[in-house]
């Protein structure tokens, strides 16, 4: 009964991590698009640079357990759809207690580009 109850308490602790993880990806690649989204005048280049470095600030040491992660963005003139796959390893591998040794994280995101002014134009005139 006491292995059974270890297993149960280590394999709640790896998927309360993992689930942590799962949500903080999936809200760095939404906030992410949807902050280059709002840069219409620049180009497709620069948006994505934009991109990029706001996926770098959002994450800074935010995944707990993480060996490292990789971030997509791809830019078009109407949207913009970011990734980020990271991967996490369990230190319990070693001693053979959970049946995973290690987790793959995919998160994508995605968000229209857009002019903010001219949208508050087009409400003020139909107000």
């Amino acid at each position: 009964m006491i292995p059974f109850s270890i297993l149960l308490f280590v394999f709640i602790i790896y998927t309360g991590i993992f689930l942590y993880n799962k949500c903080v990806s999936v809200q760095v690649c939404y906030l992410a698009a949807l902050r280059g989204s709002q840069e219409k005048l620049m180009n497709d280049q620069e948006v994505k640079e934009e991109v990029y470095s706001n996926m770098t600030k959002l994450l800074n040491d935010k995944l707990l357990m993480n060996y490292g992660y990789q971030s997509e963005a791809s830019v078009s003139f109407q949207s913009i759809d970011t990734s980020i796959q990271s991967r996490v390893t369990s230190s319990a591998s070693d001693y053979h207690v959970l049946p995973i040794e290690e987790y793959l994280i995919r998160s994508e995101g995605s968000a229209k580009r857009m002019n903010p002014t001219t949208y508050i134009r087009i409400y003020q005139r139909l107000k």
